[in-house]
């Protein structure tokens, strides 16, 4: 990824109730706080997504952006060397992650904040650590740079 490049991609959601057909949601965006943190890792998972599945993630969510199906552009328009994971499909895996080690729909609250591309075909390793209600995330690419943080709460 060229240098002048920067991506940054986050959401917190709150699992409150199901909504609607046509009812009226808020959205609320903003900057709470920048935290570093290095936690023990409780679980772990390993996992290569590859082409069929990105593409998959594609369809399934409407998403229409070419650098995760389509190489060529990927490498031409975008600058990266392979195609790109999708930041919500990493997040989807943490909270696999989660559900498999605490219970499936175990988080009332989640968020998370993509900090550096993922990589098609290379290993991405997933991580959480869990304690008194507090659960934490993460998702480090093979070279060792952290992919995508995240947590939520029990």
């Amino acid at each position: 990824m060229p240098l002048s490049r920067r991506m940054w991609a986050s959401s917190k959601v709150a699992f409150v109730r199901p909504i609607a057909l046509n009812e009226t949601i808020e959205r609320v965006s903003g900057v709470l706080s920048i935290t570093e943190k290095q936690p023990g890792w409780d679980a772990h998972r390993a996992i290569s997504p590859g082409e069929p599945l990105l593409f998959r993630f594609s369809a399934l969510t409407f998403n229409s952006h070419r650098m995760h199906y389509d190489l060529a552009y990927s490498a031409r328009v975008e600058g990266y060397r392979e195609l790109v994971v999708h930041g919500p499909l990493i997040a989807t895996l943490l909270l696999r992650l989660a559900a498999q080690q605490l219970g499936d729909n175990c988080l009332k609250m989640f968020d998370f904040c993509g900090v550096s591309p993922a990589i098609c075909g290379e290993m991405l390793q997933l991580v959480m650590h869990s304690n008194s209600g507090v659960v934490e995330l993460s998702a480090y690419a093979s070279d060792g740079r952290e992919v995508m943080h995240g947590g939520g709460s029990i």
